[in-house]
């Protein structure tokens, strides 16, 4: 027990630092995770801090806006990555770039912690061809993003996002117009048509 609130007390003050790297936010994260009471006390936390994102994410990390994605459910080494990668200016997108940089490292963790503790909610019109969308996304997401769409270390949770905002993703990324490049996205978007990309957004739209 004295070994594990050193440990978390250690990583706590990592938290307070300014350069702790992606590495040391994993690590104080699964410091929290191993540790039932820090992990109640940490998506409590995150609840509260979470008041920064609701206008967007919604009041538990479902959407509120169908071009926005939901943050309920998502696989938290995921969430982690992308706000290093805000952080880091390796994404671009100006509030969150903000958000993630002027937020300690224990904010960030704990907002991640609420965030994939909730269930995601569907609120948006879904259009396509669900069926076919399930075909495509069997041959060319599955393996990556697992058989549910509910996502593994870094591929994000694809299950329940809004459609519109699978649409624009998928399709800036193909067409290169925006400043985000995935580059092992790359052989599946040079794959897919613009239809294949409706159908398969429907798909993960329509499924939890």
């Amino acid at each position: 027990m004295i070994k594990k609130i050193l440990i978390l007390s250690t990583f706590w003050l990592l938290s307070t630092l300014a350069g702790a790297s992606e590495a040391d936010s994993l690590a104080y994260m699964k410091g929290i995770q191993s540790d039932p009471a820090a992990l109640q006390a940490a998506i409590e936390a995150g609840r509260q801090r979470a008041s920064l994102c609701r206008y967007c994410h919604g009041e538990t990390g479902s959407s509120e806006r169908d071009y926005i994605p939901n943050l309920a459910g998502q696989d938290a080494t995921y969430l982690v990555h992308q706000l290093e990668q805000f952080i880091s200016g390796a994404r671009k997108q100006s509030v969150m770039e903000g958000l993630a940089k002027n937020i300690t490292m224990e904010d960030r963790v704990n907002l991640v912690l609420f965030y994939s503790s909730n269930k995601p909610v569907r609120r948006f019109d879904i259009q396509g061809d669900i069926a076919q969308g399930r075909v495509g996304f069997e041959g060319y997401c599955m393996a990556c993003h697992g058989p549910a769409g509910k996502g593994q270390g870094n591929a994000p949770r694809l299950a329940s996002q809004p459609q519109t905002y699978l649409k624009q993703t998928l399709s800036n990324l193909k067409l290169h117009s925006d400043d985000r490049t995935v580059q092992e996205m790359e052989p599946i978007l040079n794959a897919i048509d613009a239809k294949m990309i409706v159908d398969i957004s429907a798909y993960l739209a329509a499924i939890d």
